[in-house]
Parts: structure tokens; sequence; C-alpha cells
């Protein structure tokens, strides 16, 4: 028999809310995060190269995107115990574009990690 894996329940972000969420605020506070997360993505994709913004605006990343994290739980590869905010690309898009929907090349990852991530290529790859 199939079973269908979920997110894992977790007390939400707001300083002293004990709610139980899968997301990172409870229904009461969902609005903080929502808000948080246009002004970052106003902000990123300002400065995004308009290439990579229209390859992960597309159908088949997006769908690459969701099975990679489906796969794994909706959780992070380097800290399993959190849940997982992105697909990262092992090897940067910019470095090889043609692994850029390579399931081999994604790695989901919390926020905290991918930055790790993202600060370790610009060491490696410079910041292209």
């Amino acid at each position: 028999m199939h079973s269908i894996s979920t997110k894992p329940f977790k007390i939400c972000r707001e300083f002293s809310c004990n709610n139980l969420t899968k997301d990172s605020y409870c229904e009461e506070h969902k609005h903080i995060q929502v808000e948080k997360e246009l002004k970052r993505h106003r902000h990123y994709n300002r400065q995004r190269d308009p290439i990579l913004k229209k390859f992960y605006n597309s159908k088949e990343w997006i769908a690459l995107r969701d099975y990679v994290m489906m796969i794994n739980n909706y959780l992070c590869i380097k800290c399993p115990m959190t849940t997982a905010d992105e697909v990262d690309h092992i090897i940067p898009v910019k470095v090889d574009w043609s692994l850029r929907l390579d399931i081999n090349n994604c790695q989901p990852l919390c926020h905290s990690c991918h930055n790790k991530k993202t600060a370790e290529d610009k060491r490696r790859y410079g910041r292209g």
C-alpha cells in the first residue's frame, strides 16, 4: 500500500505562539509569513538575471521543484529535522545550465542551509 507523506507539525515562529502548524506560521499569524515572503521576493527579483527569472517561473522547474520536495518529505537534506523552504541546485545553474532540470542536481534545503550553500558557491565559483 502506498502512503502519502506530509510535512511534520512544528510550533509557529511568532514569538510566544504555541500553535502547531505545518508551515512557518499558524493560521492566525500566516499573514506575517506572506508579507515577509513578498518583500523578500520583490527585492530578490529586482536583482535577478531575467533569464534565470524566466527559468524559475517555468512549469518545468516548478514541477521538478515540487517533486524534489515531495520525495524528500519536505525536509532539509543538511538538517533533516527542519522543513525545507527551497530546492537548491547543487551545481549552480549559472555554472552549468545543462543541469538545471537534472533531479540529481537538486536538493531541498531550509532557508539557513540555502544561504550557507549560496555563500559557499560564491566563494567557489565567484559571483558570476
